[in-house]
C-alpha cells in the first residue's frame, strides 16, 4: 500500500513540474513578443528617461516652472508610448479576430447605453403599473421588423404601451436588441414567445424554442405541451408531442396527466393510439382510471364528515409514527457513527499492522545479510544454517497465518460494508414512505377544501328567498370545478323553477340556463350531474317560450341527448332526458332541432331498453306526441320504428291510464300522415286504441285522445274504416259520446270521428244507426247549440251518415235531426262551412 500511494505521489509532482514549466515558456514568450513590439513600434523608454534625467541634472533646482512643464512633457509622450502598443497588439488579430473584437466591443457599448438610458429617445410602458423601460429608437429599428414598420418615422409620441406584458419579461428581450445575450427562464417561455413573435425576433423565437427543446423532461413535457399549442408553436408541440409517444410509460408514472382537463386527455389519448406500442390500449386505459378515479367523489356529506374525522384520526397516528421513526432513524444514525469510529480506528490498527510489516521486511533484509555472511562460512556452521533455517520457515508460517488473518478481516469489512448498504436501503425505503404519506395528507388537504366550499355554498342557499338564486349561480361560476356544487346547484335551480314562472324568468335573466348547460359540458362523465341538468332544463323550460329558445341557443337540447347517449343504462337520465324534449317541442323551431341532433333516435332507444320502466313509456309517448307535430318528424318517427315503440308500450301497460292517454295521443298526431296510418293498421295500433277506450270508460282525457285518434286513422282510408267497425271501434266513440255528454271536447271528437267513419262506408253508416250513433250526434248538437265547431261536425256526421241509405235519412228525421239542423244554420247564419254542410244535410234528407 505505501509503494502504491508513493507511486501517486511522484505522478502528481511530475504532472505539476510540467505545469510549471509550460507556463513558464508561456510567460517567456510573451515578453519576447513585448520586446519586438516595443523595438517595433516605440523607442527605448530607458534611454529616453535617462536623457531626461541628466538634463534635469545640469538646469538649476530653482526653476521650478521648468520642472513641472518637463513632467508634463513626459506623461504625454508615455501615453503616447501605451497607445503605440496597444495598436501594435491589435496588429496581432486575423481579420476574422478583428471583427469579432470590434462586435463584442459595439456590442459592450450598446449594453452600456442601455443601462446607463443615455440620450434615449424612445419610452417602452410596461405592465399595468406602467413602468418605464427608456430606449433608443434607431437600434430598435434595425434590429425588430415591428419597431421599423410601425415607429421608424419620426412623431410627437415616441412611445409604446405594453400593459399584457410584465416588466421582467420586456426588459430581457429589450436589453436583447442591444447586446444579443439572452438569459432563459424555463417558467416565463409562454410570454417569452408571445413577445418575441410580437416584436418580430425570429432569432430570439428560434433560440427560445431550442433552449426549450433542450430542457423537456418527463415532468414538464404534457404543460409544456399544450401552453406551445396555445400560442402557436408548431415546433414545440412537435417535439412534445414525439417526445410523449416515445415516453408515455414514464410521463403516466410521474402521474403528470392529472393536471390537465377533459379535453386535453382526450388529445393525449389520440396522440397515444398513433404510437406504435403494443401496450397503447393497457396505457389508455390507465390514463383515464387514473383520470376517473381523481373526479370520482360522490358520496353523501354526513358520511364525508365521518371520513374526514377518520382521516383526522389517522393523521394523527401517522405524525406519531413519522416522530418514532425520527427518533429510529436518529438512533439509527448514532450507530452508524459509532461504526464509522470503529472503522476508523480498525484502519489505524492495519496501518500499525502495516508498519510492523515494514519493520519485519527490514529485519528480513537485515538477515538475508546475516546469511550471506554465514554462506561464507557454510562448511564451518552448517547446523546453524540448519537451525536458521528452520526458524525462517516459522517465519514464514507466522507470516502466512497474518496474511490469512488480513483476508479474513478484508471479508468482515466487506460483510460490515453490505450491512451498511442494507440498513441505507431500509431508510430510503422508510423515505419513501414519509413521501406516500405526505402526498396522501395533500389530497386529504384538496378534499376537505372542496368539502369547505361545498358547506359555504349549502350555508348560503339555505334560506329559499329570491337572493339565493343569484347566490346559487355566483357559486356555480366561482367553483366551476367543484362537481359537487355544480350537482347542487343544478339541484336547486331545478326546484326554484318548478311551478314558479317568476322564478324561470329570473334564472334566465341571471344566465342560469348558461351555467346548467355549462355544467353538463364540463362534467359529461358524472350522472348525477347530468340527472339534475336534464331535471333543471325541464323545470325551466316549462311554460315559459323564451326559455325554451335561449335553452336551443346555448345548446341545451343537444347537451340533454349527449346526455341520454352518455348513459344509456341509466333509467333516471333517460326519463328526465325524454321529459326535457317533450318540453322543448312545444316550441315548432326545437322541434326541427331535436330531429337534427338524433334527439328522436335518442327516445325511441331509451324506450326499446326499459320497457318495463313506466315511467320512461309515459314520457316516451309524451315526447313523441310533441314532436310529431311537424311533418318531416312523422316520417323519421315511423322509419325508426317509433309507431311499433308507442304500441308496444301501450299494450305492455294495458291499466296504466297515463301511458293508455299518452299512446292515443301519440298515435293521434302520428296519422296526420298519410303512410303512419296504413303503419298503425299493421301494428295493430287500431286495436290498442279501442281496448284503452274500453278499459277505462270513466277517463275522459282517454276517451278524448281515443276518438281523436280513431277520426285521423279512419280520414281517407277506407280500410281502417272497416278495421275500426270490426274491432267495435264505432261502438267506443258512441258510449264515449253517450257518458260524457257535458264534455265538448268529446263530443266534437266523437261527431268528428262518426263523420270520418261514415264517409263512403255503406255498412258503417248501418252500424252507426244499429247503435243509435244518429241519436247521440242529434243531441250533441242540441245540448250545445252555441258551439260551432259541434254545430259543424254534426252537420257534417248527418250529411254522411244519410247519403245513399234511405232508412238513415228516416231516422235522422224522426229523432227531429232536420230540426236540429235548420237550427244551427239560423244560430250561425255567417259560418260558411255550417251553412254549406247545412245545406248539403237538408237537400239529402
Amino acid at each position: 500500500m505505501s509503494d502504491s500511494s508513493n507511486q501517486i505521489d511522484s505522478n502528481q509532482n511530475e504532472k505539476s513540474k510540467k505545469k510549471v514549466k509550460k507556463k513558464n515558456k508561456n510567460q517567456n514568450q510573451k515578453k519576447n513578443q513585448n520586446q519586438k513590439l516595443a523595438k517595433k513600434g516605440k523607442p527605448n523608454q530607458k534611454i529616453k528617461k535617462n536623457k531626461l534625467k541628466s538634463k534635469s541634472k545640469s538646469k538649476s533646482k530653482s526653476k521650478s516652472k521648468s520642472k513641472s512643464k518637463q513632467n508634463q512633457n513626459q506623461n504625454q509622450i508615455e501615453k503616447k508610448q501605451n497607445q503605440k502598443i496597444e495598436i501594435a497588439e491589435l496588429y496581432q488579430f486575423s481579420p476574422q479576430e478583428m471583427n469579432k473584437f470590434l462586435i463584442c466591443e459595439l456590442l459592450s457599448n450598446y449594453k452600456k447605453m442601455f443601462e446607463n438610458e443615455e440620450n434615449c429617445d424612445f419610452i417602452i410602458y410596461v405592465g399595468k403599473n406602467n413602468q418605464k423601460i427608456p430606449c433608443h429608437k434607431s437600434i430598435l429599428n434595425s434590429r425588430s421588423k415591428f419597431f421599423y414598420e410601425n415607429h421608424h418615422e419620426k412623431s410627437e409620441n415616441e412611445e409604446l404601451y405594453l400593459p399584457k406584458f410584465e416588466y421582467d419579461i420586456v426588459k430581457p428581450i429589450i436589453s436583447f436588441l442591444y447586446d444579443s445575450e439572452f438569459k432563459f427562464e424555463l417558467n416565463k417561455f409562454e410570454k417569452y414567445l408571445q413577445l418575441s413573435k410580437h416584436f418580430k425576433l425570429k432569432s430570439l423565437t428560434i433560440k427560445i424554442e431550442n433552449e426549450i427543446s433542450e430542457q423537456i423532461n418527463e415532468t414538464n413535457v404534457i404543460v409544456i405541451y399544450f401552453k406551445s399549442i396555445s400560442i402557436e408553436s408548431n415546433y414545440l408541440s412537435n417535439i412534445c408531442e414525439k417526445f410523449i409517444k416515445d415516453n408515455i410509460d414514464k410521463i403516466i408514472e410521474e402521474n403528470q396527466t392529472g393536471k390537465i382537463n377533459n379535453k386535453q386527455l382526450n388529445e393525449i389519448i389520440q396522440i397515444i393510439q398513433s404510437t406504435p406500442k403494443e401496450n397503447r390500449i393497457d396505457l389508455i386505459w390507465k390514463l383515464s382510471q387514473d383520470w376517473k378515479e381523481k373526479f370520482e367523489k360522490n358520496k353523501e356529506t354526513n358520511q364525508f364528515k365521518q371520513s374526514i374525522q377518520q382521516k383526522d384520526q389517522k393523521i394523527n397516528q401517522f405524525k406519531q409514527s413519522i416522530q418514532q421513526k425520527d427518533k429510529e432513524i436518529n438512533q439509527f444514525n448514532q450507530s452508524i457513527q459509532q461504526k464509522d469510529k470503529e472503522i476508523n480506528q480498525f484502519k489505524q490498527s492495519i496501518q500499525q499492522k502495516d508498519k510492523e510489516i515494514n519493520q519485519f521486511n527490514q529485519s528480513i533484509q537485515q538477515k538475508d545479510k546475516e546469511i550471506n555472511q554465514f554462506n561464507q562460512s557454510i562448511q564451518q556452521k552448517d547446523k546453524e544454517i540448519n537451525q536458521f533455517k528452520q526458524s525462517i520457515q516459522q517465519k514464514d508460517k507466522e507470516i502466512n497465518k497474518f496474511k490469512q488473518s488480513i483476508q479474513q478481516k478484508d471479508k468482515e469489512i466487506n460483510k460490515f460494508k453490505q450491512s451498511i448498504q442494507q440498513k441505507e436501503n431500509k431508510i430510503q425505503k422508510q423515505k419513501n414512505k414519509i413521501k406516500e404519506i405526505r402526498t396522501e395528507l395533500e389530497i386529504f388537504e384538496s378534499e376537505r377544501k372542496a368539502y369547505h366550499d361545498l358547506e359555504n355554498f349549502i350555508n348560503q342557499i339555505s334560506n329559499l328567498n329570491e337572493k339565493s338564486i343569484e347566490e346559487t349561480i355566483k357559486y356555480m361560476k366561482q367553483c366551476p370545478n367543484n362537481q359537487k356544487i355544480q350537482e347542487n346547484g343544478c339541484f336547486i335551480l331545478r326546484e326554484f323553477a318548478r311551478e314558479n314562472q317568476d322564478n324561470r324568468n329570473t334564472i334566465r335573466k341571471l344566465n342560469g340556463i348558461k351555467s346548467v348547460i355549462k355544467s353538463m359540458n364540463n362534467f359529461q362523465n358524472n350522472q348525477n350531474i347530468q340527472l339534475q341538468g336534464c331535471w333543471a332544463l325541464w323545470n325551466i323550460a316549462a311554460n315559459n317560450n323564451e326559455n325554451k329558445i335561449e335553452i336551443r341557443e346555448l345548446k341545451g337540447i343537444e347537451s340533454v341527448i349527449k346526455a341520454m347517449n352518455n348513459f344509456p343504462n341509466n333509467q333516471d337520465i333517460q326519463e328526465k332526458g325524454c321529459e326535457a324534449l317533450w318540453i322543448f317541442a312545444y316550441n315548432d323551431e326545437n322541434k326541427i332541432e331535436i330531429r337534427k341532433l338524433n334527439g328522436i333516435k335518442s327516445i325511441i332507444k331509451s324506450m326499446n331498453n326499459f320497457p318495463n320502466n313506466q315511467d320512461i313509456q309515459e314520457k316516451g309517448c309524451e315526447a313523441l306526441l310533441n314532436i310529431a307535430f311537424d311533418k318531416e318528424n312523422k316520417i323519421e318517427i315511423r322509419e325508426l320504428n317509433g309507431i311499433e315503440s308507442v304500441i308496444k308500450s301501450m299494450n305492455n301497460f294495458p291499466n296504466n291510464q297515463d301511458i293508455q292517454e299518452k299512446g292515443c295521443g301519440a298515435l293521434n298526431s302520428f296519422a296526420y300522415d298519410k303512410e303512419n296510418k296504413i303503419e298503425i293498421r299493421n301494428l295493430k295500433g287500431i286495436e290498442s286504441i279501442i281496448k284503452a277506450m274500453n278499459n277505462f270508460p270513466n277517463n275522459q282525457n282517454i276517451q278524448e285522445k281515443g276518438c281523436s285518434a280513431l277520426l285521423n286513422i279512419a280520414a281517407n282510408n277506407n280500410e281502417n274504416k272497416i278495421e275500426i267497425r270490426n274491432l267495435k271501434g264505432i261502438e267506443s266513440v258512441i258510449k264515449a259520446m253517450n257518458n260524457f255528454q257535458n264534455n265538448q271536447n268529446i263530443q266534437e271528437k266523437g261527431c268528428w270521428a262518426l263523420l270520418n267513419i261514415a264517409a263512403n262506408n255503406k255498412e258503417n253508416k248501418i252500424e252507426i244507426r244499429n247503435l243509435k250513433g244518429i241519436e247521440s250526434i242529434i243531441k250533441s248538437m242540441n245540448n250545445f247549440p252555441n258551439n260551432q265547431n259541434i254545430q259543424l261536425k254534426g252537420c257534417g256526421a248527418l250529411l254522411n251518415i244519410a247519403v245513399n241509405n234511405d232508412e238513415n235519412k228516416i231516422e235522422i228525421r224522426n229523432l227531429k235531426g232536420i230540426e236540429s239542423v235548420i237550427k244551427s244554420m239560423n244560430n250561425f247564419p255567417n259560418n260558411q262551412n255550417i251553412q254549406e254542410k247545412g245545406c248539403s244535410a237538408l237537400n239529402i234528407s
